[in-house]
Parts: structure tokens; sequence; C-alpha cells
């Protein structure tokens, strides 16, 4: 890893490796195929580092709103004006290839992983950097300005410690909701209606969420044993506030009425569905489930109890 430092000093962005290094004489010849000179920090940034991917990849721009890149562009000498490149071009050459409206200074350096841009503006004399939403159908001047100068947008991208930082109070905040926060609409309604059998039925749920969580600091399903263990949680609520029996495609609904409601509440923040399908196939192959997998399904009597005598910490 390398941090990258420009004509004015260091920046906050480390690099987990530059790209492929590159001569004066190259960056020439992009000039010269651009037809204008390339601002002194750019510049700079080609001959030092020649793009790379950073270790960071989100900032905030001037204007408060966040972005995330993907990766700076590498200049290849072989490969400036090719259609379609994944490197540096000139902007005829993107305009060619994707019609996105760019001008003839607007060189895109550098893109985000949902495929939009990050332009700098040649001409400009502040060489303004603009995010260029692609799906955006608006003319080049109305998209988001994020900073003037590409030294100066270097300095909106988060360092390594104001990222981790950020990382572990977002974490800590997310284990404070799975702890205490408020149960999602649905899952609440579930839970009362198994009080009356279970009275500590908050906890065992609560404790799902935080097995997964604490293995992944973050709550949502895969294919880990922790999520396994949660679809369990779930369909064992289900049947015990509602009863026994449910189709694959019920399941689903259920799943969405552990999602987070609100900011501070209990919920989870994402999964897949193909996990909740490998699940409920695995578990009819695993005799856990009886009934049609095609149709409806349930727990049998020996998994019901197994499941309760995994909960009993929990479960009087």
């Amino acid at each position: 890893m390398v941090r990258v430092a420009l004509l004015d000093g260091e920046t906050p962005v480390v690099l987990n490796e530059p790209g492929p290094p590159v001569a004066e004489r190259d960056i020439a010849a992009f000039e010269a195929l651009l037809d204008r000179a390339l601002p002194a920090d750019y510049r700079a940034f080609l001959l030092a580092y020649n793009g790379g991917c950073p270790v960071v990849t989100q900032g905030t721009g001037e204007n408060g709103d966040e972005f995330m890149l993907s990766g700076f562009l590498e200049l290849h000498p072989d490969d400036m004006d090719e259609p379609y490149t994944r490197h540096l071009c000139t902007p005829a050459r993107r305009e060619a290839d994707y019609c996105w409206g760019l001008p003839v200074d607007a060189l895109v350096f550098a893109n985000d992983p949902g495929g939009n841009l990050f332009t700098l503006s040649l001409d400009d004399p502040r060489h303004t950097v603009r995010f260029i939403d692609h799906e955006l159908d608006a003319p080049f001047e109305t998209h988001r300005v994020l900073a003037q100068g590409f030294t100066a947008f270097l300095q909106l991208i988060r360092s390594v410690d104001a990222q981790a930082a950020l990382d572990a109070a977002e974490q800590r905040h997310e284990r404070e909701t799975l702890t205490r926060g408020p149960f999602p609409a649905a899952l609440e309604a579930q839970v009362q209606r198994a009080e009356a059998l279970h009275p500590e039925v908050r906890a065992a749920v609560r404790r799902a969420g935080l097995a997964v969580f604490d293995a992944k600091s973050h709550f949502s399903l895969h294919a880990d044993p922790h999520s396994l263990h949660v679809f369990d949680v779930m369909l064992w609520l289900h049947e015990t506030a509602t009863g026994p029996g449910i189709t694959r495609s019920a399941m689903h609904e259920v799943l969405q009425g552990w999602f987070r409601d609100t900011p501070d509440g209990f919920g989870l923040t994402g999964y897949a569905p193909g996990f909740l399908d490998d699940w409920w196939t695995a578990r009819f192959d695993d005799g856990i489930l009886e009934g049609n997998p095609d149709g409806t399904g349930r727990f049998t009597p020996a998994a019901r109890a197994a499941l309760l005598a995994a909960l009993n910490t929990h479960l009087k």
C-alpha cells in the first residue's frame, strides 16, 4: 500500500497498489492526443502512481453528498484511443463509445461500482470534478460538482483511520439496535403472539441476530451456520405464533417482516433470496422439515424439540 502525495503534500488517499509505471513521454503523448495539457497535480499523480484502487473508496463531496470509487483509471500507452477501453482515453473516444454527452475537455479519470463516472474538466481554470450519473439524462453541466480540482477531490476521500472510526461507530450502533431496538411491526406481532407460550422469546430472537452480527459485523443472512439458525428461528416463531405449515414463498414473506423498519430498530440489513431457498431445500433433504418441498413444509416433531433445546437458555 502507498499513500498518495502530490505537489501540495500528502493526501488522505492510500492505494492498495498503483498502476503500471508510465514515463514522461507517455503522458506527453496522451496530452497530444487530448490536444490540451493535463492539470499539474493530475499529471503528477499519473507519473507517480498511474491510477490504482484506493483502500478507502468512500468520500463526501463539497455539498455533503456521499460518493464511492471503484478506482482511478490507468494510462496504458498502447490503449489510449481504443474503443471501449477500460483505461484512460480521450473524452471524444468515450463519447463515441457511450454517448453520455461529455464535452471534449471532460476527462473520465475514475468510476464507481455502478458504472458512473468522475470527470475532470481540463479547459476549466478550476479543473472542476463532477460525478456523472449515467442513468440521468441531463446536460453535463447539471451533474453534481464534487470539487474544484483533482487535489481537492482527493482531500474529500476519507483516510484509513477516519473510515475505520466511522465503521466502528456504525457497528456499535447496529449492535445496539440488535440488543435493544424495537422489532419491526410484523416481527413484533409474531413475538407478541408467541410470548404467551414462551415469555423469553424476545431474548431468543435477539440472541440469534446478535450471533450473526458478532460473526460477520452485520446482520445479513447468507449460508453460514448462524444465518441458517436464524432461518430456523424464523420458521419456529411463525409456527409458534400461527401454527405449523408454510410454503416456501410464504417463508420469503415472513423473512421480509424481519427487515429493520426504523433507523434505530432491530432488523435485517440484507439477504439474497437464494440463501433461504437453499436452506428450505437442505432442511427437507436432512429430514428437519416434513411435507412437500414444492408445497407446505413444517418442522418434524423431533427437529422442533431439538431447536427448542438449542434455545433453552432463553426459553424456559
